[in-house]
């Protein structure tokens, strides 16, 4: 019978003094070896079991000081998970298996910690409790793009002897209120032929209400490799309609294709790469305003503990069709690239930091509608227990603010012709997610959006409050 790690078997009893006798350790580790089941007990290599003091590298040293701060204090999620890291560095896969438990214990709703666990469970052989835990991160409604991506990937491994073909998705409806719903401009004085003029009141800015309907599709296929390779497919959808201002129901349709392939370990890739073709259609009021097709490759850099680096270069050939209510919407016709970047840091184990900047460029028909666009974003997400216990799930909390600066290629004759567009557009986001089941969320979100412009035709700023539900499968 094997033992459990050092460090696994500390987390199920606090010692009375700051060290640890061998007597103390030895129960410890028979209590231990009901925390992870028989077969990933079995299963797992001999982990690095470490004695205090034996090496002296740096990284060896930080998993000590780790471990004796986790024992002080116990309840801690963040020395926890400071711990959980170190400890798969050092290759005690039982031991972050058994801190990541803890972690869970104090906050049930960390998706992120199911995704760690779900990988780790992986690498010791327990696929069962693996998929277990990937399918419960995948349909957390605060879960990133790149880290669903990876759970896919994951849950593709643990279940690839019975099945190869995974579906995702989720389903959204919900209400909104904007100030500015048609985003028109905050004064009647305007450029028009490069003169004053005043717009009538009808066109400046107005609220109100929409219905929105929105989903997702994500469908992955696992391919006979090691390294964890797939197809994935991607579909969104939506759809929102206005009370008074029809001339701005929106429907919008997206889907991308293409391999993802990982570099790195077996069963830790740090690096993957995914080429893929995409194509958008977009209506407006019910006729066709927007089609475009294209593709990109998109590179993604996992870190340790669920953060990630993610960049993505995308090009598409953008088609405006021109309707009676925009009749020279065709102009803005052309090439249109896209360079983004993301990262995100998991500071502790229910904080999130993330941020990314944008470059863009549209190359348009019409030299008045081209632009270059440069932007950066960042944000914080929160994971707490639900106050007074009004829900059995976790709820979350996300803040960030995006700021974009367009600059177009030339003046609009039709406007100003000496007086070239420039727009620094500014976005405040507040979200909350409120978990009512393991797949329905509550969602709130407060936006404020200001829009300034070397044009008076395009200043506005406009304050939208939206309520819906989503579910996720």
């Amino acid at each position: 019978m094997r033992s459990m790690s050092f460090a696994a078997c500390l987390l199920h009893c606090r010692p009375c003094g700051v060290g640890v006798s061998s007597g103390c350790a030895v129960a410890l580790a028979l209590v231990a070896m009901t925390a992870l089941p028989a077969d990933a007990v079995e299963a797992a290599p001999d982990s690095a079991t470490i004695v205090p003091g034996a090496q002296d590298s740096d990284a060896t040293r930080r998993y000590h000081d780790a471990l004796q701060s986790m024992i002080d204090d116990p309840t801690n999620a963040g020395r926890l998970f400071e711990f959980a890291q170190l400890a798969a560095d050092q290759g005690d896969l039982r031991g972050a298996i058994a801190a990541l438990e803890r972690i869970l214990k104090l906050n049930p709703g960390l998706s992120n910690i199911r995704l760690l666990l779900g990988e780790l469970y992986l690498r010791v052989g327990a696929s069962d409790l693996a998929a277990t835990y990937l399918r419960q991160a995948l349909i957390a409604p605060d879960m990133p793009p790149p880290l669903m991506q990876r759970a896919q990937s994951l849950l593709g491994q643990a279940d690839r002897g019975r099945r190869k073909n995974f579906f995702t998705g989720s389903l959204f409806a919900g209400g909104r209120y904007d100030t500015n719903a048609n985003a028109g401009p905050s004064s009647r004085e305007v450029r028009l032929l490069g003169q004053q003029a005043l717009l009538d009141n009808a066109a400046l800015g107005h609220s109100d209400w929409s219905g929105e309907v929105g989903g997702t599709l994500n469908y992955t296929y696992a391919f006979d490799s090691q390294a964890g390779n797939d197809l994935e497919a991607n579909f969104t959808t939506y759809n929102r309609k206005y009370r008074d201002t029809h001339l701005l129901d929106l429907n919008s349709f997206q889907a991308d294709v293409g391999p993802r392939f990982y570099l790195g370990g077996v069963l830790d890739p740090s690096w993957s790469i995914r080429p893929y073709v995409s194509a958008t259609y977009l209506l407006l009021n019910n006729h066709g305003y927007l089609g475009q097709y294209g593709g990109g490759v998109n590179v993604q850099k996992l870190i340790a503990a669920a953060s990630y680096v993610d960049m993505t270069l995308e090009t598409s050939d953008q088609h405006f069709q021109d309707q009676s209510a925009f009749p020279t919407n065709s102009d803005r016709s052309g090439r249109y690239t896209e360079l983004r970047g993301s990262v995100s840091y998991q500071v502790l184990p229910a904080t999130r930091l993330f941020g990314g900047m944008s470059l863009a460029q549209r190359n348009s028909d019409a030299d008045f509608e081209s632009f270059k666009e440069i932007g950066g974003w960042v944000g914080l997400t929160q994971v707490y227990p639900a106050p007074f216990h009004l829900t059995d799930y976790g709820w979350t909390t996300s803040l960030y603010a995006a700021f974009h600066r367009s600059i177009y290629d030339a003046a609009d004759p039709v406007v100003d012709p000496l007086v070239k567009r420039q727009d620094n557009r500014f976005d405040i986001v507040l979200s909350q997610y409120v978990r009512l089941t393991q797949s329905l969320t509550l969602t709130a979100t407060v936006q404020y959006t200001n829009n300034n412009s070397t044009l008076p035709n395009f200043k506005y700023h406009d304050t939208s409050v939206g309520l819906g539900l989503a579910w996720s499968f």
